[in-house]
């Protein structure tokens, strides 16, 4: 009985204690990146008092029709919260990272293996509630790729496939702060 109640007095402390503290931490990830089979996970943390700051990781590993592709990447993202960083606000996010990536056209016999750097720069809105959160927004991001070289089995270069330089960036992910 002692045990239960020093228990039920220590929650009854720390919780309200805990709810009102500020929170530096964020993780989040994608849900509609999800349903393509694109696993993204980011980590923010709060550098400043509008400002976040911290690294994302995304792969993928999916067959569509006769096509696999495999990717993996690395990225940094920051933040600047226009009222306070992780609480509900407009925003203004800078990003920059780099992957791998590995294309195979079963049907052709055709594969093509790249690195890839790209930045981004996107606006939108987070909404918090408590320690839930969304973020919604759109931007533009860049990429190095450019052309890309598809190769038979042998290493001959076969086909030429160009990637956009600039492309439209979005962000909707679903995360819980502490």
């Amino acid at each position: 009985m002692k045990r239960s109640l020093l228990i039920l007095v220590t929650v009854v402390l720390v919780v309200p204690a805990m709810a009102q503290a500020q929170q530096d931490w964020n993780v989040r990830s994608s849900p509609l990146a999800l349903l393509i089979g694109l696993v993204t996970l980011r980590v923010d943390y709060r550098l400043a008092d509008h400002w976040v700051i911290g690294p994302e990781v995304a792969a993928i590993d999916r067959t569509v029709s006769n096509v696999e592709l495999k990717a993996t990447g690395l990225g940094v993202v920051a933040m600047y919260y226009f009222d306070a960083a992780l609480s509900s606000s407009a925003f203004i996010e800078f990003g920059a990272s780099s992957s791998k990536v590995k294309l195979k056209w079963r049907n052709l016999d055709q594969s093509s293996e790249f690195t890839n750097s790209g930045g981004r720069i996107l606006a939108g809105y987070h909404w918090f509630w408590d320690r839930l959160n969304l973020s919604l927004g759109a931007g533009l991001s860049s990429n190095s790729a450019g052309d890309i070289e598809a190769r038979d089995t042998n290493g001959n270069v076969v086909d030429h496939y160009e990637l956009r330089p600039i492309s439209l960036a979005l962000d909707c992910t679903l995360g819980w702060a502490f």
